[in-house]
Parts: C-alpha cells; sequence; structure tokens
C-alpha cells in the first residue's frame, strides 16, 4: 500500500473524518499497549538476567562444587543468552513502536 492509497482509505486529508478519528484512537491504544509489553518483557529478562548474576556469583563463592570453572562457563552462557534476547526483543518492540507512531 502506497502513501496516496493508504491517505485515501483513512481518509486523511479530511481531518473531521470518523473514521480517521477511529482510526487514531485504535493506533493510539495499540501505540500504548506496545509500550506497556516492552516493560512487562524488560521485567522478565531483568529478573532472569538477576538470578544469572546471583548464580555465577554464588558458584564462584562456593568452596564445594567440583567443575566450578564448568559451571560458572555455563551460567554466564546462559546469562548472555538472556541478554541477547533482550536485546532482540527490545529491537522488535521498538521496530512496532515506531510502526504504530507513523499511523499517528
Amino acid at each position: 500500500m502506497d502513501q496516496d492509497e493508504y491517505d485515501l482509505r483513512f481518509e486523511v486529508k479530511n481531518k473531521d473524518s470518523k473514521k480517521l478519528k477511529a482510526a487514531f484512537d485504535q493506533v493510539s491504544d495499540i501505540r500504548k499497549f506496545e509500550i506497556e509489553l516492552y516493560w512487562k518483557r524488560a521485567a522478565y529478562f531483568w529478573a532472569l538476567i538477576a538470578v544469572a548474576f546471583a548464580g555465577y556469583f554464588s558458584i564462584l563463592a562456593s568452596e564445594k562444587i567440583p567443575g566450578k570453572f564448568f559451571l560458572s562457563l555455563i551460567v554466564s552462557c546462559a546469562g548472555f543468552v538472556f541478554t541477547f534476547a533482550w536485546f532482540l526483543s527490545s529491537r522488535g518492540s521498538k521496530y512496532w513502536q515506531e510502526n504504530w507512531e507513523n499511523h499517528l
């Protein structure tokens, strides 16, 4: 859909259009929803990364765990995976938020 077709379908040139007002309300609500989802996802990833940090340092502080290096490597790799997933999730959230902002 090109810009002219978009403008025609949503009656962008007619500022008093009911269709335009309904579309604006819908887009505004979806944008708010995307922001809310971003913070929920961020909280989950913060929790997972905090658990990975706690696990890593508790393994290093412990003296009776055999294979301390291997376990700390596994936990740090899990923390890296969680951090990278959070990064990708944030990029996706930003894309969709900007998408709905462009509709506004």
